[in-house]
């Protein structure tokens, strides 16, 4: 079995003796001093899900071993019933964990191979990148034999989806709305997939794959209806697909998807696309497109007129690549994880407050995104997952990972102002990931969050503030 459940109180604040650059006191981006702060905020390990072991021979010459494949990404599906994370080679695959009352026994996995039938989209791109960074390998992974469950409730290993993917698997991302739970992912084989669950089959089956890229594709998102998937990578560019899925606005049982625009601007890869509300103050369509890259900028794509454009570049946030990008839950505020450690805030403006508030920029019609603040030094090394608390959680939380094997949680404090943001470290915990490649919260329990990381687990942790 992949699960084993642990129960590893971790308290925060950790103590100066137990790790260099932990910080006690309030984290402000308000350039004044803070007065010391002291969390009783919690974060508990209680699930690690483990690769599975494999075997070479039979009988008393039987030799078991575990793959040592990074979990680059998880994500939990809108309903948060399911959980699926991506892994890297040399065992690139997706798994999938259902989550059941009162389960008892597991049941045994069901493994889909390349024979299943899928749709074949083929686009082609004209934009070349040199530009490719990898990532050392990841550590020793525990015993995946030493595992115990907690039969009232548990996550049950329901499927893993391996054979399409032959080289790794950056990112999954679960449509929001759709008849049927649809996962997409996106992988260096430079092809995004998507596969559907079959509640009759009780099965996931591979139904489509998109190619377009010329390599390595980085992330993929949907927006808020599940009508358009955009996508990015190692070619610089961002894909947007709108999609006619089953259940979706327009869609149908046929689960088409056609490529509608492709955008070039940045100048390294890009490492992160997330859809947003346009508040009406971008173009004339109802989402923005932003996306994060290696050349350490963040940009803002609108619709107008059905064609999509470049509004915006923000070059200024961070020194080095931005890998990562947190909406909060209204869309009015941005978050964004980086290399150098730190983490960016900014505030969406609308045109008036534009002109009113800055006068010295340029006149527009467009909105305005602006970097109100950081977080210097949140991590002591590379910053990877960065997620949002949902409104449903309640209580506006950042979550944040790293290459310093840390995830550490945010609070926004009651002086905090949306020009002058201020936030508390509620908590921070090492985690025995080594590299902490993902972080997100549950959309509907806000004490739950899971992460990934290269030593190949998934783990559950629960939030106690």
């Amino acid at each position: 079995m992949e699960d084993e459940q642990q129960q590893n109180t971790i308290e925060s604040p950790l103590s100066q003796e137990d790790k260099p650059n932990n910080k006690s006191q309030q984290l402000s981006i308000d350039p004044e001093p803070s007065p010391p702060f002291l969390s009783t905020a919690s974060l508990v390990e209680t699930h690690v899900f483990y690769p599975p072991t494999r075997s070479i021979g039979s009988g008393a010459n039987t030799l078991r071993y575990t793959c040592h494949s990074p979990a680059w990404h998880c994500a939990f599906s809108t309903s948060g019933e399911w959980l699926a994370a991506c892994f890297g080679a040399p065992n690139p695959c997706i798994r999938l964990w259902r989550y059941q009352e009162g389960a008892e026994l597991p049941p045994v996995p069901a493994t889909t191979k390349s024979d299943k039938q899928y749709h074949h989209h083929q686009h082609h791109s004209k934009h070349k990148d040199n530009e490719h960074r990898r990532r050392p390998p990841p550590p020793h992974c525990c015993d995946p034999d030493d595992f115990h469950s907690d039969i009232s409730s548990s996550w049950i290993l329901h499927s893993t989806l391996e054979g399409i993917h032959q080289r790794t698997i950056r990112c999954v991302a679960f449509c929001p709305l759709a008849k049927t739970c649809i996962l997409a992912a996106a992988s260096f084989d430079a092809t995004v997939t998507l596969w559907q669950y079959d509640p009759q089959k009780d099965e996931w089956e591979c139904t489509t794959q998109l190619e377009g890229h010329e390599n390595e594709v980085k992330y993929v998102s949907w927006n808020a209806t599940g009508s358009l998937l955009a996508t990015c990578g190692r070619d610089k560019t961002l894909w947007i697909w709108e999609t006619f899925l089953d259940g979706t606005i327009g869609g149908s049982s046929d689960n088409e998807f056609d490529c509608i625009a492709v955008l070039n601007g940045h100048e390294g890869d890009v490492k992160c696309v997330k859809f947003a509300p346009s508040h009406n103050i971008w173009g004339d369509g109802d989402e923005i497109l932003l996306s994060a890259s290696y050349d350490n900028t963040i940009k803002i794509w609108a619709e107008d007129a059905g064609d999509w454009y470049c509004a915006a570049s923000i070059p200024d946030v961070h020194q080095d690549t931005i890998w990562s990008l947190a909406l909060s839950p209204g869309g009015g505020r941005l978050v964004t994880a980086s290399s150098d450690g730190s983490l960016g805030i900014l505030k969406s403006y609308t045109p008036k407050e534009r002109t009113e508030k800055f006068p010295d920029l340029p006149e527009s019609t467009n909105g305005l995104w602006k970097c109100v603040g950081t977080l210097d030094n949140a991590h002591s090394s590379t910053v990877y997952g960065l997620d949002y608390a949902p409104a449903r959680a309640g209580h506006g939380r950042i979550a944040s990972s790293g290459g310093d094997n840390r995830i550490q949680i945010y609070r926004e404090v009651r002086a905090s102002t949306s020009d002058k943001p201020l936030f508390d470290l509620d908590v921070a915990v090492d985690t025995n990931h080594g590299d902490v490649n993902c972080v997100c919260w549950h959309p509907r329990d806000g004490s739950i969050l899971c992460s990934a990381g290269d030593d190949g687990t998934v783990r559950l942790w629960r939030f106690d503030p």
